[in-house]
């Protein structure tokens, strides 16, 4: 789906939530490998609406990706204060997949400012 659909689709108001976060995600994704501060807004945005729906995976999944933008920025403190709170997230909610990935990432940020 091209990007111009996937806006339409997101501010769509009377399309279901979970259609118009599962748009986000894409959008957010696209911008992930291109424009990491555009990716951190936008997953900004998927977490608002996750929140205010209380759902937990989506917020889960927003926070990991504003860690992953912030990681790939080299801001090492804000990735890693993403990734805790997705990590938090997920202890409660997630899947040992999911922790394992985070997990992966806390430990990639540690161990590249030990060889900085």
């Amino acid at each position: 789906m091209n990007l111009d659909s996937l806006w339409n689709i997101w501010n769509d108001d009377s399309q279901v939530d979970t259609t118009r976060l599962k748009v986000m995600d894409q959008i957010t994704m696209n911008f992930l490998t291109t424009n990491s501060d555009s990716a951190i807004y936008y997953a900004s945005a998927e977490f608002d609406l996750a929140q205010s729906i209380g759902d937990q995976k989506w917020m889960i999944r927003a926070l990991t990706i504003q860690g992953m933008s912030f990681h790939k920025k080299h801001n090492f403190r804000e990735a890693l204060n993403y990734y805790k709170s997705s990590l938090k997230k997920c202890e409660q909610f997630g899947s040992n997949i999911e922790i394992a990935e985070l997990l992966q990432n806390i430990g990639l940020i540690y161990g590249s400012n030990l060889n900085n």
